[in-house]
C-alpha cells in the first residue's frame, strides 16, 4: 500500500498523542491523591500504582511513532493492543474490585509477566532484526498471537462476569427494586474493558493504519475521561451504608447471635417491612435503622438468610395478587404502583425472580 508523507505524519502524530496522553495520565495518577484520602492511599486507591504503570506502559508503542511504515513496527503495534489490554484490564479489575494484590497472587504475576515477556521479546525482534522478521513470519505468527490474546481475554471475561455477579448480589442484598441501583452507569464501566479490547481487535483484523489512527485518538480521550473519574475515590456502589453492629453502642457481635435469637428478631423485621413494603425505594439499611440497638446484627443475618430482595417482594407480590383479585379490570401499571413497585418492569422482574411466596411470612398482608 502506498503512503504519502502527510499520511505517515498523521499516523505518527496520532500514536504520539496516544503515548503522551498515557504518560501524563500515569504521572498524574501516581502523584495525585485527594485529601484527606491521601492519608490512607492504599485503601482508597488500591490500584493506583498499577493504573500508573499501565498508563505509562503504552510508551512501548513508541517505535511506531518513529517509523509507521516499517513492517515489523506495524506488526508489533497490532499485536501489542490485543495482548496488552486483556492483561491490563484483568489485573486492574482484580486489584481494584477484588483487592487482590499483585505480589500476593501467583496467578496474576504469571499472567502479567508472561504477557510482558512476550511483548518485550517481539519489541526486541522488531528493533534489532532488520524490520521484516515479524512480517515475514506472516499468518502463523498472527494466528499464534491471536490465540494468546483469546487466552488472555478468557480471564478478562471471567473477571468481568465475576464483577457483574458481585454487583447483582449487592443490589439484591440491599435494594428492593432492581431499578434503584444505577445499572446503566455500572454496565458502562463494567463492559468498558471489553469494548477497549474490541477496538484493539479491530486494528489487528483490519490491518489498517487509518483504523489505528482513529483508535489512538478515541482511546486517548477515553484515558483522560477515566482519569477524571478515578482521581477521586469511588464508592463502588452506593453512599448509603447499613448500620454497623460493631459501632452501634451495643455488645451485639457476630459470635453472640444464636439461631434462636436470629429467628426471634424476625418478627420485628417482618413488622417493619409489613408497614413499609409499599415504599418503592425501601432499602435494607432503612429497615435496619428501625431495629433496636443490640439486635441489628441478628436482624441483618435474618434478612440475609431469606434475601432482602426476595423478602420485600414477597409482600409486594402478595399485595399485587390480592389487589388483582379485588380489581379484575386493573391494569398492570396500576397493580404495580399500588403494590409498591417502582414500575411495571420492576413488577415483572420480581414475579420472575421470586421463586415462591412463603404464606407464613405474608399472612398479615391486607389491602
Amino acid at each position: 500500500m502506498e503512503h504519502n508523507l502527510s499520511n505517515i505524519q498523521l499516523y505518527a502524530y496520532a500514536c504520539l498523542i496516544f503515548i503522551i496522553t498515557g504518560v501524563v495520565c500515569g504521572i498524574v495518577r501516581w502523584n495525585h491523591m485527594c485529601r484527606p484520602f491521601n492519608e490512607n492511599g492504599d485503601f482508597h486507591y488500591p490500584a493506583r500504582r498499577l493504573v500508573s504503570f499501565f498508563y505509562i506502559a503504552i510508551a512501548l508503542e513508541f517505535p511506531y511513532v518513529l517509523s509507521p511504515t516499517t513492517p515489523d513496527y506495524w506488526t508489533y503495534v497490532k499485536i501489542f493492543g490485543i495482548i496488552f489490554y486483556p492483561v491490563c484490564m484483568t489485573t486492574l479489575f482484580s486489584s481494584y474490585f477484588f483487592r487482590k494484590r499483585l505480589r500476593d497472587s501467583i496467578l496474576l504475576k504469571t499472567y502479567l509477566f508472561s504477557a510482558f515477556a512476550l511483548l518485550l521479546s517481539l519489541l526486541a525482534i522488531a528493533l534489532t532484526m532488520g524490520g521484516h522478521v515479524l512480517t515475514d513470519a506472516g499468518t502463523p505468527l498472527m494466528a499464534a498471537m491471536g490465540g494468546f490474546s483469546l487466552l488472555f481475554s478468557t480471564l478478562s471475561v471471567h473477571i468481568t462476569n465475576q464483577l457483574k455477579r458481585t454487583i447483582d448480589k449487592f443490589n439484591t442484598d440491599n435494594y428492593s427494586n432492581v431499578e434503584d441501583f444505577p445499572y446503566r452507569f455500572a454496565q458502562l464501566v463494567l463492559y468498558l474493558p471489553l469494548c477497549w479490547i474490541a477496538l484493539m481487535w479491530a486494528v489487528f483484523v483490519s490491518d489498517s493504519r487509518w483504523c489505528k489512527l482513529a483508535v489512538d485518538l478515541i482511546t486517548s480521550a477515553a484515558m483522560i475521561y477515566m482519569l477524571c473519574i478515578i482521581l477521586h475515590p469511588q464508592q463502588l456502589f452506593t453512599n448509603k451504608q447499613e448500620p454497623d453492629p460493631a459501632n452501634d453502642g451495643s455488645k451485639d457481635t457476630a459470635t453472640t447471635d444464636s439461631p434462636s435469637e436470629i429467628d426471634a428478631i424476625g418478627n420485628d423485621v417482618l413488622s417493619i417491612i409489613l408497614r413499609r413494603y409499599r415504599e418503592p425505594h425501601l432499602q435494607k439499611s432503612e429497615v435496619l435503622s428501625e431495629i433496636p440497638k443490640g439486635k441489628v446484627n441478628a436482624a441483618s443475618k435474618y434478612i440475609t438468610q431469606l434475601g432482602y430482595y426476595n423478602l420485600v417482594n414477597m409482600f409486594r407480590l402478595q399485595h399485587a395478587a390480592l389487589y388483582k383479585e379485588a380489581h379484575p379490570a386493573a391494569k398492570q401499571e396500576e397493580i404495580a404502583e399500588e403494590s409498591g413497585f417502582s414500575s411495571r418492569t420492576a413488577y415483572y422482574k420480581a414475579r420472575k425472580s421470586v421463586a415462591a411466596i412463603d404464606d407464613k411470612i405474608v399472612k398479615s398482608v391486607k389491602l
